[in-house]
């Protein structure tokens, strides 16, 4: 199959869908050595974007992994064949499928487990927040097509490629960019929603409140600007943090500004990849961390979604998504550990995100 990109964001103007692939290329970036194993990479694509400046190159990085005891990320760059604006009207799921649960890895009890465990390894400071996930792994229904679009602050995604599939709605942009002006977002710290007005109002407010939920959401802000700061001449951003509505969740959100970088945003991009919202801090030690626990590939879930031209460019986290590979349909949720964190809390928190992927996905246990 050749490779499909719909990528639609809260701007109409970003939805568009790109097929075919007149050029790719792939590498693997060490988070040590960013720049040294990337460039090579992005000057390829830039000179196919020069020679045609309304091209978009499509954008993506897995979750990074260990290879050897290396920290790195697979990143893939191609220019399709063809792109097309898409109407930006949201499309509407009629059918319900019904699905077989195969269980969950780790299970609950591990998962409990490994987040009590946590404890001391925070005590002795060798990590100050980890992101721990869950993988529910479903055969796929027949006539099963993705995700409904939703609407709000939400980037809807659908990427096809010959051995996989995502598909998400992600309310995080890791980095967007115009003419040297950058922006980006630490989104951490999540509860439910209510459909009372006033309980919805109250449960914004505690999380607002949350001592637990603001020292999670200020590790990824100081992560941002830190990297920021680093290759920007100016910086700001909104403080103190806001809450950001979805229609099933609510998020802690800080928005971030700067301009005018010393190196390429997508450099950048790689640079932030990935924040504290999907890994932890320190970033190397919650990677071996989580190699450890987990168990399994998280793939596109935590990693990179976008495009860039000469001048601009979007990137997106993979989140709220379902993979799929073959006739299998995986669904990761994570929640971001820290001291104090209640396990049981932590636990419902992934399957409060999870519920809410399989109602936009149309599945439901039969």
């Amino acid at each position: 199959m050749l490779p499909r990109l719909q990528f639609g964001g809260p701007a109409a103007q970003e939805a568009f869908v790109a097929e075919g692939s007149r050029w790719v290329g792939e590498t693997w970036v060490r988070l040590a050595h960013v720049e040294e194993d990337f460039v090579p990479l992005l000057e390829s694509a830039l000179q196919i974007a020069k020679a045609d400046f309304s091209s978009r190159i499509l954008v993506t990085f897995d979750f990074p992994d260990l290879r050897d005891g290396v920290a790195g990320f697979d990143a893939k760059l191609w220019s399709p064949e063809s792109i097309r604006p898409v109407d930006s009207a949201l499309s509407e799921r009629t059918r319900s499928f019904a699905i077989k649960n195969h269980g969950v890895e780790p299970n609950d009890d591990q998962l409990l487990q490994s987040i009590a465990n946590l404890r001391p390894i925070f005590d002795d400071d060798v990590l100050s927040k980890v992101v721990l996930a869950q993988r529910l792994r479903l055969d796929a229904p027949a006539n099963w097509n993705g995700l409904k679009e939703s609407s709000g602050p939400i980037w809807n995604l659908s990427l096809k490629e010959a051995n996989r599939a995502f598909y998400g709605q992600s309310p995080e942009a890791l980095l967007r960019w115009q003419n040297g002006r950058l922006e980006t977002m630490a989104l951490a710290g999540t509860t439910s929603r209510s459909d009372d007005p006033a309980d919805d109002v109250r449960m914004a407010t505690s999380l607002l409140e949350s001592q637990k939920d603001r020292l999670e959401h200020q590790s990824v802000v100081t992560h941002l600007r830190q990297i920021f700061s680093a290759h920007c001449n100016w910086l700001c951003d909104s403080e103190p943090p806001q809450v950001i509505k979805l229609p099933q969740l609510q998020h802690l959100c800080t928005h971030i500004h700067a301009t005018d970088p010393d190196i390429h945003p997508l450099i950048m991009a790689a640079k932030l990849h990935p924040t504290p919202a999907l890994c932890g801090t320190p970033r190397l030690e919650a990677l071996r961390h989580l190699h450890q626990v987990e168990g399994f590939p998280r793939g596109l879930y935590g990693g990179v979604i976008g495009w860039f031209t000469p001048s601009s460019g979007s990137l997106v986290v993979g989140l709220r998504a379902i993979q799929q590979q073959d006739d299998v349909l995986e669904v990761i949720a994570g929640a971001g550990c820290v001291s104090g964190s209640d396990p049981h809390r932590e636990l419902e928190e992934i399957q409060l995100k999870r519920d809410s992927i399989l109602a936009e996905a149309g599945l439901y246990f039969a």
